[in-house]
């Protein structure tokens, strides 16, 4: 997922954003009478886990306004919508009317699906929304086409790269998998890299970011493990770099334990996917991220079934039994940062060609060389309807016709923990595919649903509801504040085709 569209909802394979909308009978004058107080307001931000000039991680997150700014909306939870300028802190006024009362906003970012959020913040409460961005918001461009790291460590580095990757902090990017290379000079090129968040950028030395390039072995055929990195201050060119620092080589490895994992989980997830408990997948990463104070469900890569956390995995593990981990050795550059552990259920079912996965995800952040994940959050689950239509049981029904909204209804997982907050993204399958349209954010199982967001007849839906626990202020539309510890729980209601 790149920059703030795999954020997406970060709050996205991978994307993080969400879009709103403004009613024009409810908007009042900008200006105030005399004695008048200011209109309430609310915030749209980016998030921004920063480092500082030494490349050390920056406790305290910061929120600036988003550049550009997206397209953003408010209004009432249906009607019509009306246009809202954010300032220079990311704010907009809100109706007199708002406060106590239920609204929502719709924003859409470059390259992302529109977000709708429904909140209703208290009065006196401003409420907050936020896109997760990791690293400065203000970037260097990336040289130019030719520009080419070279990374020779110190000491004695492998006479043969057969895994390497080259990650760079401060400006966060993962290189692809490249083939095996000899010698110990290990060169690649900036912008085959993938940028973990945010716009493209390159690495600045002068501001703290290093370039760390790491060897990994394959165990057992199910887990990929550092083995050994170095970290340099480069300064780059469209051209071949120049080192300012180089590491010496390190391959000194440890081991983790995390614990979450169990048959009664399995079982959870087996039954929210239709599936049989002996299909549902394990996966266990551990690494270092740029923060554990972020959101952490913003990131899709090919390696999880889930959407998860900004992880410099250095040990990922397919597994059956997730106490026995393999030994791995974590970079010296990377050890300054959260080191956070996340584990992962998931199970698929196929409509219409489309490969849908549930499951339960938690992140937590690690204690010494352990970590006790909960995977306690309830999912969602049937009955799902849709207006009068029941999404429980059937692919391909017809959903009645009609002008006004839907109300989309669904049920949380008995015995488990009641989630904070949910996400709802209507997707359109087509072509084998389940595409994303529209994601809304929500705080209590029931979504209004304008008609007008469905294309015509014959298109066929299907929705995805994702539940998550660790955003303490969700509930008074304060997007701000999250635990180190976080889970999320994830189902598909069954699909329906437009009248």
């Amino acid at each position: 997922m790149k920059s703030a569209a795999l954020c997406l909802l970060a709050i996205s394979a991978p994307a993080c954003n969400w879009v709103f909308g403004i009613d024009p009978t409810l908007l009042v004058d900008a200006g105030s009478g005399p004695g008048e107080a200011p209109l309430p307001a609310g915030r749209l931000t980016w998030m921004i886990a920063a480092t500082d000039t030494l490349g050390n991680p920056i406790a305290a997150a910061e929120f600036r306004a988003i550049t550009p700014p997206p397209s953003a909306k408010i209004g009432a939870i249906t009607g019509a919508l009306t246009d809202v300028a954010l300032d220079a802190t990311g704010s907009f006024e809100t109706p007199r009317a708002f406060p106590g009362t239920p609204w929502r906003l719709v924003y859409q970012l470059p390259n992302d699906i529109p977000r709708e959020v429904h909140w209703r913040p208290g009065v006196g409460r401003v409420p907050h929304m936020v896109v997760p961005l990791y690293g400065r918001a203000d970037r260097a461009p990336i040289p130019g086409p030719n520009t080419v790291m070279s990374l020779t460590p110190l000491g004695s580095p492998p006479t043969t790269y057969n895994l390497p990757r080259v990650f760079t902090i401060g400006v966060w990017t993962e290189s692809l998998p490249v083939p095996t290379t000899t010698g110990p000079t290990f060169n690649y090129n900036l912008n085959q890299s993938t940028q973990l968040s945010g716009p493209p950028g390159a690495p600045e030395r002068v501001k703290g970011d290093k370039v760390v390039l790491s060897e990994f072995q394959s165990i057992g055929g199910n887990c990929r493990a550092g083995n050994g990195s170095a970290a340099f201050e480069l300064d780059l060119i469209d051209g071949v770099s120049s080192t300012f620092r180089a590491e010496t080589w390190r391959n000194t490895g440890g081991a983790v334990i995390v614990n979450g994992d169990s048959t009664g989980d399995r079982t959870r997830v087996a039954l929210s996917a239709g599936a049989a408990i002996g299909s549902v997948r394990v996966v266990i990463q551990v690494g270092a991220s740029p923060s554990s104070a972020m959101p952490m469900f913003t990131q899709r890569t090919s390696f999880l079934g889930l959407r998860g956390p900004l992880v410099i995995a250095m040990l990922e593990c397919d597994v059956t039994f997730t106490s026995a981990l393999p030994i791995f050795s974590m970079p010296a550059a990377l050890s300054v940062f959260p080191r956070l552990a996340q584990l992962q259920l998931t199970a698929d079912r196929t409509t219409a060609g489309a490969v849908l996965t549930s499951g339960v995800a938690a992140v937590s952040l690690m204690s010494t060389d352990t970590a006790n994940l909960d995977l306690t959050l309830a999912l969602p689950v049937a009955p799902f309807r849709l207006g009068s239509l029941d999404l429980s049981s059937t692919d391909g029904s017809l959903l009645p016709g009609g002008t006004d909204p839907l109300v989309f209804t669904f049920g949380n997982e008995a015995g488990m923990m009641v989630p904070e907050y949910y996400e709802v993204v209507l997707h359109r399958i087509e072509g084998g595919s389940a595409i994303p349209e529209r994601a809304y954010t929500i705080t209590s199982p029931t979504l209004t649903i304008e008609r007008s967001v469905l294309a015509g007849a014959g298109t066929q839906y299907v929705f995805q509801v994702r539940s998550f626990l660790g955003a303490p202020g969700a509930a008074d539309a304060d997007f701000t504040r999250y635990s180190p510890m976080q889970s999320s729980a994830v189902t598909w209601t069954h699909s329906f085709i437009t009248p």
